[in-house]
């Protein structure tokens, strides 16, 4: 739980306290001088090539190296699902990020996708 607001998801850790992308963010930018970042646009929903339908989430947050764009399916077991991810400069465009993340999911989540075998190896 973010210490800051509340917020379930605290996906940071400053100084040993446990804040959401958004506060973390707040803080950054108040301590850098770096511009705060938008928050995420809604939900991605795009249907795979077996119909069925994956919702992503988006993330946007701001690592050491740079502003991270992600894109994470929603309503699968954790560690499964699509995850996406684009990196920039701490000065980049955000919505270049969102469009590159994006046009990166389209592309995978059309394909068919295989996995192994649960009955054997490979």
């Amino acid at each position: 739980m973010c210490r800051d607001c509340g917020d379930p998801e605290a996906r940071a850790s400053l100084d040993g306290v446990s804040v959401c992308d958004r506060c973390f963010d707040i803080r950054i930018a108040a301590h850098t001088g770096l511009p705060r970042l938008p928050g995420p646009p809604p939900p991605l929903a795009l249907e795979g090539p077996d119909g069925r339908r994956h919702e992503l989430r988006f993330r946007i947050w701001r690592g050491p190296a740079g502003i991270e764009v992600e894109l994470e399916e929603t309503g699968v077991p954790e560690g499964d699902g699509f995850h996406f991810a684009v990196l920039g400069d701490h000065d980049a465009d955000v919505d270049v990020l969102i469009r590159r993340v994006t046009a990166l999911a389209e592309r995978a989540v059309a394909r068919c996708q295989l996995g192994p075998a649960d009955h054997r190896d490979g």
